[in-house]
């Protein structure tokens, strides 16, 4: 059994930190990036390929953080929040072929009380803002 001394701690909180500040932003489809006013949709702070040799597949975890809107904002919170997930699923969809196998599975790291939802495994193209909407 190995154990974290302080100093690896703190270490491993500095690390976090940094990479935090190195996430990349994502601004809302269809909006100007040039407009300093354009506050992003969500932040990725990682971004992990990994290959199922098993199954011949590939699959994407993404570790992102939806963020709020912007002050003045006049979108409710959930028009925001719908927006902002749709955003995401578009992102994280983007270079899959329409008859590609997907499958989402979306888990909350801060609050593990919280249970995982997911789809199923379907083509790209039989996946629709409705399907998502319905888990």
């Amino acid at each position: 059994m190995s154990t974290k001394s302080v100093g690896d701690f703190f270490k491993s909180s500095h690390d976090r930190v940094q990479s935090e500040h190195k996430a990349r932003s994502f601004y809302r489809i269809g909006m100007a990036s040039d407009d300093d006013d354009v506050v992003p949709s969500f932040t990725i702070y990682s971004e992990t390929d990994r290959q199922y040799s098993r199954f011949n597949a590939r699959g994407t975890e993404l570790t992102v953080r939806l963020l709020p809107p912007a002050i003045g904002d006049n979108q409710d919170a959930i028009t925001h929040f719908q927006a902002s997930v749709n955003d995401l699923f578009d992102y994280a969809l983007r270079n899959v072929d329409d008859s590609d196998m997907v499958g989402l599975t979306i888990h909350n790291e801060v609050n593990l009380l919280d249970k995982a939802i997911g789809i199923s495994f379907r083509r790209k193209d039989q996946l629709s803002e409705e399907v998502m909407w319905s888990v």
